[in-house]
């Protein structure tokens, strides 16, 4: 079989399996096993080489787990972040693209001083990017000693000065202060299960639900101006319904020029604060 006759059956496989991004996971997992760059499978098409059948052999084996919805990032072990490459599997939240917006947001901000610190890290996708993008001294905390740990893995890969702490932010004392809280927070309430299997069946439960209507994490935030120095941030991520009641919380509390800022898709997906 050659690559594109592959790369037709896997898509129109997992087309049939309800996901989305066909033909985009196909060649993804034909990279993965092959050890080659999506521009090297595309030489490849053009050549009509055939690929060995102990190749295709594993391929047609993460194939089945993809059609069961299993993810893709947990079927190759990395996940895309940014410039990063960062490992991800069982028990850690994968970063999603949209979060790339939010790191841009940070990098944009005139903060006090560039200390960070992130609450609830998962892989360390953010606090990385911050550390290594903006030269932020980066503190990280995660709840999860499973996610904490893939976490440190992706710190030690990617030699980032990221200074991690496994932690429940509402319980965490600290005597520092910094110039930036940032945060990909639980949002979704409780009994508003995602209809993707990715998400409802592999996600830690820790890293989507936050209470009745989704803001009890987002409540400890907006609670937490005593972690910033004097006009530092507070930026994290949220659902595009929830907009307005966040906006209103954080009036509620004093904070200053209150502003939302919408993803790639047009959709109202984060808040800015200042202290």
């Amino acid at each position: 079989m050659n690559p594109s006759q592959l790369i037709a059956e896997l898509s129109k496989r997992f087309s049939d399996a309800g996901i989305d991004s066909a033909e985009s996971d196909a060649r993804e997992l034909i990279c993965h096993v092959l050890s080659i760059s999506k521009s090297e499978l595309m030489m490849l098409e053009i050549d009509k080489g055939s690929i060995a059948e102990s190749n295709l052999e594993n391929i047609l084996e993460l194939a089945k787990q993809r059609e069961k919805r299993v993810p893709l990032q947990h079927l190759t072990g990395v996940s895309f972040f940014r410039n990063l490459e960062l490992q991800v599997g069982p028990g850690v939240f994968v970063p999603r693209p949209e979060t790339e917006s939010l790191v841009e947001l940070a990098l944009a901000l005139d903060v006090p001083e560039k200390k960070s610190l992130e609450i609830g890290t998962g892989s360390g996708a953010i606090s990385i990017a911050l550390n290594l993008e903006g030269g932020f001294q980066a503190d990280a905390i995660e709840l999860s000693p499973e996610a904490a740990s893939w976490a440190q893995k992706n710190i030690d890969a990617c030699n980032a000065r990221v200074n991690l702490e496994l932690a429940n932010f509402t319980m965490f004392s600290t005597q520092k202060k910094y110039g930036l809280l940032i945060s990909n927070p639980p949002y979704i309430p409780a009994q508003a299960i995602p209809k993707d299997p990715e998400v409802n069946l592999y996600d830690p439960e820790v890293a989507l639900y936050s209470g009745d209507d989704g803001l009890d994490l987002i409540r400890v935030l907006a609670d937490s101006k005593h972690l910033l120095m004097e006009g530092g941030f507070l930026l994290f991520e949220h659902d595009e319904s929830q907009r307005e009641p966040i906006v209103q919380l954080l009036l509620d509390r004093g904070w200053q020029n209150v502003r939302h800022f919408q993803d790639l898709n047009g959709r109202d997906r984060f808040i800015q604060a200042e202290a």
